[in-house]
């Protein structure tokens, strides 16, 4: 139990303090995965329908799975202030420039 207490005043371990979680709470690997979903969903329905999703758009991905794309994206312009250049670089909209 004091390792739960010491997680909820402190917060999750980051890479900031030697843990092993990403800025979203995933494992590094783990985060690069879903951006690289992310992005790859994005791309393929901006090929597909030449705009940018609404809240609700789900795109099937080629190996099979579903992926909110729609959400995805909103939380991207949400969180626009705590990406990286990199991320915000390969969404490639307007919004996104630093």
């Amino acid at each position: 139990m004091p390792a739960r207490r010491a997680r909820r005043e402190n917060g999750p371990a980051g890479p900031q303090d030697g843990g092993e979680g990403g800025r979203l709470g995933l494992p590094a690997r783990g985060q690069a995965e879903a951006i690289q979903k992310g992005l790859q969903a994005l791309q393929q329905y901006i090929q597909r329908e030449g705009r940018l999703p609404r809240r609700a758009a789900v795109e099937r991905l080629p190996h099979g799975a579903e992926h909110r794309t729609g959400i995805w994206y909103a939380n991207q312009e949400a969180r626009r202030d705590r990406l990286g250049r990199a991320q915000l670089a390969a969404l490639g909209v307007d919004w996104a420039r630093p």
